[in-house]
């Protein structure tokens, strides 16, 4: 638009003047086409080009109308009417699906958040400092009324640290020193946190990635009938998160995925190694699991290094209804980055843990229901040791968070 602008200057000056009748479409032109491409890398800032939106609507109505003015008597009346009729048109069905949008909006309070944030109120010193993923701060602050490390405001930039030293941690020492630093009273995480996970170990992760993953979600497909049991077979996805070497092949992140999960029940108990069905490149290939969750105990099993995915399927409930729940109907799926961090050992396995005293659980399962992971909010308490202290490093903020 520059370059457009000088050549036309160059060519009649009389464009400089002209410009100063026509500054407002240059702004608006100019404000929308950066709001664009701010939201072309993050989408969330769709929401910033409502008011350019809104004043360019806006000066397009008093324009036109100003055009009216300048036409004959019928024609004149004629624009007005139509621009009135358009213009009700439109607040009538923006204002209809605002309402049916609005309808089936909800909140985090009340509900299970609003008692996890009473219970806070009620229960913590005032003087509390809880730990958790950003997306909880503010609600923690103005409902809980009680402090928190990270928030919406990303002010810090320590949402590096959280994701790596908290959520995915997997070395007490280190989650206990950054906690500390941050005079941390509480933990909370919840079932949002699942969904979530690609975010926070994304964020958490160095510049090889190294904690980026998900957690996968499996439902209860089929039981095949075999020997000395019974076959269960939960079906799902999972895409790799790394690199596996199978023999003399690899099965590239991103590319190769889970399918199913094999099961094999006895009449008495889980005794055999879970399978993994693997694809990759129209090829069907089959990996032993070596950790398997049920029934809140953890079973491990020996392995084949060559031909082992390392990880835990954990065996949850599926929930149609309240008349129909299989107690393992469902599965979830903690890959090698996944299976030994905090998360996994304090919310999905359910785990004591010397320092972190589990103090608050509402009353919903970890499970499936209908087919969507629902899960308890957690509160614990963190007692530290004499040997933790302070370390202004957990203190730094991060170009990655």
């Amino acid at each position: 638009m520059l370059v457009i602008f000088l050549i036309a200057y160059y060519k009649d000056h009389i464009h400089l003047q002209n410009i100063e009748t026509k500054w407002p479409w240059l702004l608006l032109a100019i404000w929308l086409i950066t709001l664009l491409l701010a939201a072309r890398e993050q989408v969330r800032l769709l929401f910033e080009t409502v008011p350019a939106i809104a004043i360019a609507a806006a000066v397009c109505v008093s324009y036109v109308i100003d055009l009216a003015y300048l036409q004959k008597r019928f024609l004149k009346y004629a624009i007005l009417v139509a621009m009135i009729l358009v213009t009700l048109f439109a607040f009538a069905s923006a204002a209809n699906q605002s309402l049916q949008t609005n309808q089936y909006s909800g909140s985090m309070v009340p509900g299970p958040w609003g008692d996890a944030m009473t219970w806070i109120r009620e229960n913590t010193p005032q003087d509390a400092v809880f730990a958790h993923w950003w997306d909880y701060g503010h609600l923690t602050v103005a409902v809980g009324e009680r402090a928190a490390v990270t928030d919406g405001s990303n002010a810090k930039g320590w949402n590096y640290q959280s994701g790596r030293y908290f959520l995915t941690g997997k070395n007490e020492t280190e989650t206990l020193t950054y906690l500390k630093t941050h005079n941390v009273t509480h933990l909370l995480i919840s079932d949002q946190e699942i969904p979530k996970y690609y975010a926070f170990s994304y964020i958490g992760s160095d510049e090889n990635y190294d904690r980026r993953s998900t957690i996968g979600v499996f439902a209860l497909q089929d039981v095949k009938e075999v020997r000395n049991g019974s076959l269960l077979i939960y079906g799902g996805g999972w895409g790799f998160d790394k690199d596996y070497l199978l023999g003399d092949k690899i099965l590239p992140e991103g590319q190769a995925f889970i399918s199913n999960f094999e099961v094999p029940q006895s009449i008495t108990s889980l005794q055999q190694a879970p399978k993994a069905d693997v694809v990759y490149n129209g090829q069907q290939y089959q990996l032993d699991v070596p950790c398997l969750w049920a029934q809140g105990k953890r079973v491990n099993f020996e392995t084949n290094p060559n031909s082992t995915i390392n990880g835990c399927v954990v065996l949850v409930p599926y929930i149609q209804d309240q008349n129909n729940v299989n107690a393992i109907g469902g599965a979830v799926w903690a890959s090698e980055k996944v299976w030994d961090t905090n998360l996994a050992r304090l919310y999905i396995y359910n785990e004591t843990d010397l320092y972190i005293k589990l103090v608050y659980e509402d009353s919903t399962p970890l499970a499936l229901y209908q087919g969507r992971l629902v899960g308890p909010i957690k509160i614990w308490e963190v007692n530290y040791p004499e040997f933790i202290k302070p370390d202004p490093f957990y203190l730094q903020s991060s170009k990655y968070g």
